[in-house]
């Protein structure tokens, strides 16, 4: 079996295999109050039923890790993305601060949402996310261009929160289609989170523009993004408001 991103097989190219962690070892000491076994839900949603097969299980939340990355790749471009994000990241989930964050910060904030949201998918089991996502994302460094991400104000300390969602995907007045053509991840550490929503085929004009009806003083658009952002935003929101934020995506049909 080949490395999840760079597709080098292991035997072949004498590469280790090694566990890229969805949080970073860096993220650990600020994360004790929730590093313990704690009880986790795994839901799997349809669009008739939003718990169409729930269960739960023990796990340490900021140990989450996906098997089959190789260590050139841990080691290397994925290692880099950790040390890019962290100057801007680290402030942002110990402590909501205000604080402006330039574009190139966004950018490294942006570029590690996707490959956690990456990760996420690949935990959620076959056919979360495509293979091609994350062999681009190799090639690239960089989400692809039909891909929105939104910051989210968290009102937890020391807090993690992972949701995926598989989605479907319409063009303007066009047929609803058979099978999910798209997806939205949730990725929320300390007080802030990461919405990545991604589409297959194409781009909806409206994007998450929609989320600002309800949620305008909670969340910010990082991609795109073209000028410095004031952060935080007004209102954060608890546990309960980031499955119901959840849920709105998961559910929604953008045209």
């Amino acid at each position: 079996m080949p490395c999840l991103f760079c597709q080098e097989e292991f035997e072949a190219a004498g590469r280790k295999r090694t566990r890229e962690h969805v949080f970073g070892d860096w993220m650990r000491p600020h994360l004790e109050g929730v590093i313990r076994p704690g009880t986790h839900t795994r839901t799997k949603s349809t669009f008739e039923d939003l718990e169409a097969d729930k269960r739960t299980y023990r796990g340490f939340p900021a140990q989450q890790a996906v098997q089959g990355v190789c260590e050139v790749c841990n080691s290397g471009w994925l290692s880099e993305i950790q040390t890019a994000v962290q100057p801007t990241l680290l402030p942002l989930f110990t402590k909501p601060n205000r604080r402006v964050i330039g574009v190139e910060a966004q950018r490294a904030l942006v570029v590690w949402a996707y490959r956690a949201a990456l990760l996420v998918g690949v935990k959620a089991g076959d056919a979360a996310i495509p293979r091609a996502d994350l062999h681009d994302f190799h090639r690239t460094k960089e989400p692809p261009d039909s891909c929105e991400v939104v910051m989210v104000l968290s009102a937890h300390r020391g807090y993690t929160y992972l949701d995926h969602r598989l989605i479907r995907v319409r063009e303007r007045d066009g047929p609803r289609p058979s099978a999910p053509n798209g997806s939205a991840t949730f990725v929320c550490v300390g007080h802030v989170g990461f919405y990545v929503v991604r589409w297959d085929d194409f781009k909806p004009q409206t994007g998450l523009n929609r989320l600002y009806g309800t949620y305008k003083r909670s969340v910010a658009m990082i991609r795109p993004s073209n000028a410095p952002l004031l952060w935080p935003r007004q209102v954060a929101l608890d546990h309960h408001q980031l499955d119901a934020l959840a849920n709105v995506i998961g559910t929604w049909e953008p045209q």
